[in-house]
């Protein structure tokens, strides 16, 4: 993902280029942020990928549960297993929560001092 620094950068450079009419060096920096589009796009599809795939565990564990399955976790074990989120033996729910929260606060940070750069954050 590309910085908001080497963003700055990049408009600096455009501008640059624009006033010294260099249709090259405009076309170089285009380039270059059309390839950071193309490479959000893909991240954001792999995450709606993985965002389906968890949400659909969690939908086919409650229904497993509600049809008195077994092991009605299964599904939703292998999902977060698979991205190495299984929490550690004996943590207690609290503890994830509060490990969420904290989380959640750092990103709302990052989004933020982001944002004071003037660069749109993601989801903003």
């Amino acid at each position: 993902m590309m910085s908001s620094e080497h963003l700055q950068q990049l408009r600096e450079h455009a501008q640059a280029a624009h006033l010294l009419h260099d249709a090259d060096e405009l076309a170089a920096v285009v380039t270059e942020l059309a390839a950071e589009v193309q490479a959000g796009r893909v991240r954001e599809g792999l995450l709606r990928s993985d965002y389906g795939a968890l949400l659909t565990a969690a939908r086919a564990s409650i229904a497993a549960e509600q049809c008195g399955e077994a092991a009605p976790l299964t599904f939703l074990r292998w999902e977060l297993a698979r991205h190495g989120q299984l929490p550690a033996d004996h943590t207690s729910a609290r503890r994830v929560l509060a490990d969420a929260s904290a989380t959640l606060a750092l990103v709302e940070q990052v989004a933020a001092a982001g944002s004071a750069d003037g660069v749109q954050a993601v989801g903003a």
